[in-house]
């Protein structure tokens, strides 16, 4: 019976182990100091000018200048700058990514859930498989910092289930919400991440399309919605396209071949068969080092083998239609291209659209796989295994950039930073999650001070903008090998991280080079050197 005591126990047990998971991953967002997330400092510069701006005590309103506009990409930015003025910033980031954490277990559970349905089943009921998304909850979206994408996938997975419960034979009244919700919060948020719920509910209605078809509003409803909301976002504020884009297409056809013709048309860039493969791994295992990745596969690989000898049969049980789909869904987002710039420039596709793809295979699991209290068991210590190594490799980062941290806090206030980070990568997590590029904006993000290397609106759907005249001369970003003496004339200091002896050895020629031309200005004053990381003042 639906409230005898064995149920009302089972409950309570999966829902403390639940809380529990959730409490041990939300501990490093709380505790440490910077969270390991690449593009996390410019985000969080974007909020703080938001929040700022009209400070006289700072030097914001001098050197940018607002949006005229609202868009969006903005949603997030504004949320933590409103939130911001009663409680820190970093307080009101840590709480927007505890939303994103809890949401990822909540929004998986109800998907879990409406996957598995049943005529008598409900939310309460406990979903075994649920803990598996621990796997995806540090994905390399969220290591690489696109934090209004990041934050849009609970949303995007809520909205999957409404879907798959609205075309089930028992379906419930919380499907069209749950649909209805994300559709409407998704376009106001992130467009790609919009894109990206109606591809999937695309998929989903051709697996089940004798079901969709009986029942075509979990397709036509979201459909609508997302585009007239999309429409409104347009019609009264922007969609950050910049211009409408123009396409040649006599140059088009007369330099590709047949398909060929959609590369020039909107400028897209496609990632090697190798690096596919290491977006797929570091999605599967986690963006860290091979040695984090090659126990996390042991330990895997190892619980797979467990649950066959001990467990049910590992086959992905019924329902087919969403099984398909979320198969079919993951290998196309393989084979997404890298980039596109047309109309608007949008990078690192496939990676972003894997961590969905990934998340939606984790909820085709059955749980009757864990029925055995062996299996939950090893699930529950395989998930504490994931979210300790997450932890363990945070905690090392933080000390690891502890050295830039403590010069940044030698700066003197309303200064302008430059850096020239060579190293950018860290010894904890994936080469190309380079998470220690962006430190130097830290001294804007907690200090308020100008950093040069602030994107500002170097692409057309991001908010701040500088004001004319107003942009501090840098060396282009990423690429800290251009360096000049000139680049020195409007920046107050300078924070460098040189190259260590595991970089390429061009990046070692450029860093030892650069490093003898700040030595032998005369206008250049070493202040300290901590580790790779040297500040300098200038003039």
């Amino acid at each position: 019976m639906a409230g005898s005591p064995m149920v009302t126990s089972s409950r309570r047990l999966y829902f403390a182990v639940l809380g529990s998971l959730l409490v041990a991953y939300l501990l490093p967002f709380w505790l440490l100091q910077i969270l390991p997330c690449q593009d996390l400092p410019q985000h969080l510069a974007y909020t703080r000018v938001f929040a700022d701006f009209s400070r006289t005590d700072l030097r914001f309103s001098e050197f940018y200048r607002l949006p005229e506009h609202f868009e969006p990409y903005f949603s997030v930015y504004i949320a933590m700058a409103w939130l911001s003025r009663w409680i820190s910033l970093s307080v009101a980031m840590r709480l927007l990514m505890t939303a994103y954490v809890v949401g990822m277990f909540a929004s998986f559970h109800v998907l879990v859930a409406s996957v598995r349905r049943t005529p008598t089943s409900s939310l309460r009921d406990p979903q075994w498989s649920t803990p598996l998304v621990a796997l995806a909850v540090f994905s390399p979206s969220v290591a690489m910092g696109f934090l209004s994408y990041f934050l849009c996938i609970p949303l995007l997975l809520l909205g999957v289930a409404g879907a798959v419960g609205a075309v089930n034979e028992h379906s419930r009244r919380y499907d069209f919400a749950f649909l209805l919700t994300a559709a409407l919060l998704l376009p106001s948020i992130h467009t790609v991440a919009a894109g990206a719920f109606l591809l999937f509910l695309l998929f989903f209605a051709i697996a089940a399309y004798r079901r969709a078809w009986d029942n075509p509003t979990f397709l036509t409803v979201p459909l609508s919605v997302v585009l007239f909301v999309t429409w409104a976002w347009n019609r009264w504020g922007n969609l950050g396209l910049g211009h409408a884009p123009s396409f040649n297409w006599r140059e088009a056809m007369a330099k590709t071949l047949a398909f060929d013709v959609v590369n020039p048309l909107f400028r897209l860039t496609w990632s090697d068969p190798p690096i596919v493969l290491s977006q797929i791994s570091w999605t599967v295992l986690g963006p860290f080092r091979w040695d984090s990745q090659l126990m996390l596969a042991i330990i895997l690989i190892a619980f797979i083998r467990f649950l066959r000898l001990n467990g049910r049969p590992l086959s992905l049980s019924p329902p087919p239609a969403y099984r398909s789909a979320a198969v079919a869904f993951a290998i196309f987002c393989c084979l997404l291209p890298w980039g596109l710039y047309v109309p608007t420039e949008v990078t690192f596709i496939n990676l972003r659209m894997e961590t969905i793809g990934y998340v939606l295979l984790l909820a085709a699991i059955d749980p009757s796989w864990f029925e055995k209290a062996r299996s939950r068991a090893l699930l529950v210590a395989v998930s504490l295994v994931v979210i300790a190594n997450f932890s363990l490799r945070s905690y090392q980062f933080n000390r690891e950039a502890r050295t830039a941290l403590d010069l940044i806090d030698r700066v003197e206030d309303n200064k302008i930073l430059m850096s020239l980070p060579f190293h950018n990568r860290t010894d904890y997590f994936a080469k190309q999650i380079r998470l220690t590029h962006f430190l130097p904006m830290y001294y804007m993000v907690q200090r308020g001070g100008i950093a040069s290397q602030f994107w500002a609106k170097y692409t057309d759907h991001l908010p701040i903008d500088y004001r004319p005249g107003k942009r501090p001369i840098q060396t282009p970003d990423w690429n800290p090998e251009q360096f000049k003496d000139e680049h020195l004339a409007t920046a107050d200091y300078l924070l460098a991280q040189w190259a260590s002896p595991q970089d390429a050895h061009e990046t070692r020629t450029a860093s030892d080079r650069v490093q003898g031309m700040l030595n032998a200005n005369s206008t250049v004053t070493k202040i300290d050197c901590e580790g790779l990381w040297c500040l300098y003042r200038l003039r």
